[in-house]
């Protein structure tokens, strides 16, 4: 159930840094370099917490549901998961 609730929010999540990014292909023409390249930042940091938490519930769901022998193939799927996670909440901005 975990899994399902983290998949549904990471969805949105990521739509909206997908929307964040198109807004920054505009930010390009319209405005500075700075503020495009800032929109831009942003809108990668969302995109990756949103498929973070997508890939994460995908992965605990898939623990519920999936064969005893498929479930090994599971925590690199976690690993990467909680990596997008780190990289895109680290303050490097």
């Amino acid at each position: 159930m975990a899994g399902l609730i983290l998949a549904a929010i990471g969805w949105p999540i990521f739509l909206v840094g997908l929307r964040g990014f198109t807004d920054g292909e505009i930010a390009s023409v319209s405005m500075d370099k700075h503020s495009a390249l800032r929109v831009y930042s942003y809108a990668t940091a969302v995109m990756l917490i949103g498929l973070g938490a997508l890939a994460f519930g995908v992965a605990l769901t898939a623990t519920a549901f999936l064969p005893r022998r498929f479930v090994r193939f599971v925590p690199p799927v976690v690993i990467i998961a909680y990596v997008f996670w780190v990289v895109a909440l680290s303050p490097s901005f």
